[in-house]
C-alpha cells in the first residue's frame, strides 16, 4: 500500500485507519514511515483518534500513539512468551505438530497425538541403529509415502519429542517430560543418537606431515596460489610445489632455492 501510495498518479493524500495501531505496531519506524508520506503530501489519519497532523503538536500526539503502539505490542509477547513457557513447563507442547504428530481433540481438550505417519518414524529410529545411513533411510521413507531429505533425518534423530520430552529454547537448556504419546522408547532413542555420535567421530582426517608442515600456508611467488606438498620416493626428499597447472615454481622444503 505504501508503495503504491508513493508512486501514486490519482492525488492520493490521505491513508484512512480505525485506529494508529491498525496502521503500524512498530514503534520508532512507523514514525520515519508516516514523515516519509508526510512529505509527499499523505497524512494518516485514524478514525477513532482524531488528532489534526497539520500542526506540530498534532504531529507529536501521533507518534506518541506510535510509540504506546508498540508499547503494547512488546507487552502482549511478553505476556505471549510467558503463557507458553508456563505450558512447556507442563509438558504442553506449543506451536506446530512435529513430523509423525498431530493435533486432535480429546475429551474436548486440543491435545498432539501420533498420526498415521508415526510408525514410519519410529520405523526410521530403528533402522538408524540397525546401521544403516541416513540416505539409505531416507530413501526407504520416501518409498513408504514419507518424504523426508537426510538433512531432515539429523534433526529428527536429536528431538527428544519422539521418546517422551520436551526440549524448547524457552526452557534454558532443560527437558521437561511431555505429555503427549512417545513413539519410540527412551532406550532406542538413546541408542539412535550414541549411533549418531559414533559416525560423527568416524570420518578420517589427514595427519600433518612434519616433512611438509608451510604446505597450504605458503603461496607461489609468481601466481599467489596456495603451495601442495609430495615426496621423491627415490630419493626420499620432500617439495613443495604450485598447485596451478602450467605453473612450475617448485620448492624443497628442506632449502629456500627453487629446484
Amino acid at each position: 500500500m505504501i508503495r503504491s501510495v508513493k508512486n501514486q498518479k490519482e492525488g492520493i493524500s490521505v491513508i484512512l485507519v480505525y485506529s494508529l495501531d491498525r496502521f503500524s505496531r512498530t514503534g520508532d519506524n512507523a514514525i520515519f514511515i508516516s514523515s516519509e508520506l508526510k512529505k509527499q503530501g499523505i497524512s494518516i489519519i485514524s478514525v477513532t483518534q482524531p488528532i489534526d497532523v497539520s500542526t506540530h503538536s498534532g504531529v507529536l500526539q501521533q507518534n506518541i500513539q506510535f510509540i504506546f503502539s508498540k508499547y503494547d505490542n512488546d507487552l502482549r509477547r511478553e505476556k505471549c512468551i510467558a503463557g507458553m513457557k508456563e505450558k512447556l513447563l507442563r509438558g504442553e507442547w506449543t506451536g506446530g505438530a512435529p513430523l509423525g504428530y498431530v493435533y486432535g481433540i480429546i475429551n474436548g481438550a486440543r491435545k498432539i497425538v501420533a498420526g498415521e505417519k508415526g510408525n514410519l518414524i519410529a520405523w526410521a529410529f530403528e533402522l538408524k541403529v540397525q546401521g544403516l545411513s541416513n540416505t539409505e533411510i531416507a530413501i526407504k521413507l520416501n518409498s513408504s509415502g514419507l518424504k523426508i531429505n537426510k538433512k531432515r533425518l539429523s534433526e529428527l534423530f536429536r528431538n527428544p519429542f519422539y521418546c517422551g520430552y520436551i526440549s524448547h529454547s524457552l526452557l534454558d537448556g532443560r527437558v521437561i517430560k511431555g505429555k503427549h504419546e512417545a513413539l519410540i522408547s527412551e532406550e532406542l532413542f538413546l541408542r539412535t543418537n550414541d549411533k549418531l555420535k559414533k559416525n560423527a567421530f568416524g570420518y578420517r582426517h589427514e595427519k600433518g606431515n612434519d616433512n611438509i608442515p608451510l604446505k597450504n600456508f605458503v603461496r607461489c611467488s609468481e601466481c599467489e596460489t596456495p603451495f601442495t606438498g609430495y615426496i621423491v620416493k627415490k630419493k626420499n626428499l620432500y617439495y613443495y610445489k604450485c598447485n596451478r597447472i602450467g605453473c612450475r615454481c617448485n620448492r624443497s622444503a628442506i632449502s629456500t632455492e627453487p629446484s
